[in-house]
């Protein structure tokens, strides 16, 4: 049986987008105070709009006279932005994986990927939201002919680092524990695997559901 690869994925995200129960059409993206808001969403613990609004930019660099109305307008949207994000069941988050060297044995291209994985969402002040994947282990194999790994490798100019757009079930999550990251706990359904620096699709992986 084949070894079983342990690594986290980098943190490095590059798109987000959600979709409600039943949306239609592509879903907008994402920023990393709405996933904040899911993870509250899927921790049940009601979000501090307040201290989220003084996280913006414009909040913090504004002076003593348009700072309240900045956060009084922050909060608002927040706000309605979470009546929204509270309908969530699926989002897609895009990041950086690397390939092992194909397996030739198996016919497979093995990602690491494991059930520790998880891609970090910073605030700006140095928050973090964690989206963790709980099937990293099932997700980790992409099976393909020789022929077409060997032609996927030459397409990404001969590097084992890829993109992946993982598609997301979110899970129940718990609560945020002071001073460390949130976690939002997600099961990965699929993914796309493109170029490492590029648009051009390489593949598409369904994961099993175990």
């Amino acid at each position: 049986m084949r070894r079983i690869l342990s690594l986290a994925v980098a943190g490095i995200v590059l798109v987000v987008a959600w979709s409600p129960a039943f949306a239609a059409g592509p879903p907008p993206d994402l920023d990393a105070a709405e996933m904040f808001l899911l993870q509250y969403a899927y921790s049940n613990v009601p979000p501090d709009y307040k201290a989220m609004a003084e996280w913006n930019p414009d909040v913090r660099q504004a002076d003593e006279f348009r700072r309240p109305r900045l956060i009084a307008a922050h909060v608002a949207r927040l706000t309605a932005e979470m009546a929204v994000l509270r309908t969530t069941r699926v989002i897609t988050v895009t990041t950086f994986v690397q390939l092992d060297p194909y397996d030739s044995q198996y016919g497979e291209y093995d990602l690491k990927l494991d059930n520790g994985s998880a891609v970090t969402f910073e605030s700006g002040t140095g928050k973090q939201v964690q989206v963790a994947l709980t099937n990293g282990d099932d997700a980790n194999i992409w099976k393909l002919p020789p022929d077409e790994a060997s032609a996927v490798l030459a397409t990404n100019k001969g590097l084992h680092s890829v993109r992946l757009s993982l598609t997301l079930a979110l899970l129940p999550s718990p609560p945020a524990a002071p001073n460390q990251p949130a976690i939002l706990k997600a099961r990965i359904l699929r993914y796309d695997v493109y170029q490492n620096f590029g648009d051009v699709k390489l593949g598409s992986v369904v994961v099993p559901k175990r």
